[in-house]
């Protein structure tokens, strides 16, 4: 079985997040696209230094509602409890990793019945309400 290779990124400087076109590391260039919301004044891609942006991949599994699930996403069940989209060295693996007190992390698989409600990046409240 094999899985879409995406990324997303967010540009530091910039304070926006792209959908990646390509990536070349040899390079050290990113060349992503527009947000949609700005799409409609500018046309075609930006090419932004990978030193400036955060790569964040496509875990290839979506929420209860079809979103896409990356790496630093943040989630909420059914109970209200919140997770973040973190990578597990040890096992290379995604997983969901508890932001609340008296919860535990969980298997990534249970993102498909979880919402995604933002990422730490675009959406940092996110994390303090829970902590």
């Amino acid at each position: 079985m094999s899985r879409e290779m995406k990324f997303r990124a967010w540009d530091k400087k910039r304070k926006t997040m792209y959908t990646v076109d390509n990536i070349d590391f040899c390079k050290g260039l990113i060349n992503v696209f527009e947000p949609e919301d700005i799409a409609s004044y500018c046309s075609g891609n930006i090419e932004r230094p990978l030193k400036e942006v955060l790569l964040m991949q496509y875990t290839g599994l979506k929420d209860e509602k079809g979103v896409e699930g990356y790496h630093q996403d943040i989630t909420e069940d059914s109970n209200g409890d919140r997770y973040e989209v973190a990578w597990d060295e040890d096992d290379a693996t995604h997983y969901l990793r508890a932001m609340g007190l008296n919860v535990y992390d969980k298997e990534l698989r249970a993102i498909k019945k979880q919402r995604i409600i933002g990422n730490i990046h675009d959406n940092p409240h996110l994390l303090k309400e829970q902590a």
